[in-house]
């Protein structure tokens, strides 16, 4: 939403900070989560991030289409915290630690590793419920996304695969489930290991899109901002924006 966005860049430059350019998340994740042979030949990137999910499709290396979604790993630690009466940090805790569409032993347990509400002894959670809970938050995102990509230019070609990068793409058996629900090959994408360094590897996914940024060769379509602080207005406020800017 342009209007949306123009708010945000005036925002941005009340702090005396200039905007080069505006880029969807996914589109600046693909740089470093899809190959360029990927783009080239056709690739849909999907960004998942705590609040949302974002879209970026490519052909002949250029970008072609873009959506987001409102929902993200967030809705997942909330129904965990809902289902076993967690607090919200250790249901973050009990997806990152333990997390997974992988079915195991019906008899196997994960510990969420913390005290549970008003005191009590950490809770045990059956593995199988766990599963159970997070594949059916994971089933309806995954609906919403296939709803995006069938109004996409994507729509008939099943044989484009989905790159999955984001911080809530970690989640182990995700790739299958996305494939078979989508009809489409499906693949997390490798991220930006070889740029952040062995101490921020496990990282990787979630900050492909502040890397990503490095690399990206912005779409030419420009949002102009407007208002008082609009960069090169006339202005009493831009005026005086340019002279603090100029002065210090």
């Amino acid at each position: 939403d342009e209007s949306a966005i123009r708010t945000l860049l005036i925002a941005i430059t009340r702090n005396f900070v200039d905007v080069r350019s505006v880029v969807p998340a996914a589109f600046a994740s693909a740089q470093v989560a899809a190959t360029a042979d990927e783009r080239e030949n056709g690739v849909i990137v999907a960004d998942l991030g705590a609040e949302t999910i974002t879209c970026a499709g490519f052909t002949r290396g250029q970008l072609v289409w873009c959506a987001g979604l409102a929902t993200g790993g967030r809705q997942v630690s909330l129904d965990l915290a809902r289902a076993f009466d967690l607090r919200f940090d250790d249901a973050e805790r009990l997806k990152v630690l333990g997390g997974t569409l992988v079915r195991a032993s019906e008899t196997r347990s994960v510990s969420v590793g913390s005290a549970g509400l008003d005191g009590m002894p950490p809770p045990v959670v059956p593995h199988a419920r766990l599963v159970d809970v997070i594949s059916k938050r994971v089933v309806r995102q995954i609906g919403l996304l296939q709803e995006q990509i069938a109004k996409s230019p994507f729509a008939d070609a099943k044989e484009v695969p989905v790159v999955l990068t984001g911080g809530a793409s970690r989640l182990p058996g995700l790739g299958f489930v996305v494939a078979n629900a989508l009809g489409r090959p499906a693949r997390l994408g490798a991220g930006p290991q070889a740029l952040l360094g062995p101490e921020l590897a496990g990282s990787a996914s979630a900050l492909s899109a502040v890397v990503g940024l490095k690399d990206c060769k912005p779409p030419s379509r420009q949002i102009p901002v407007a208002g008082p602080l609009a960069p090169g207005g006339q202005g009493y406020m831009s005026r005086l924006q340019s002279w603090v800017q100029a002065s210090f």
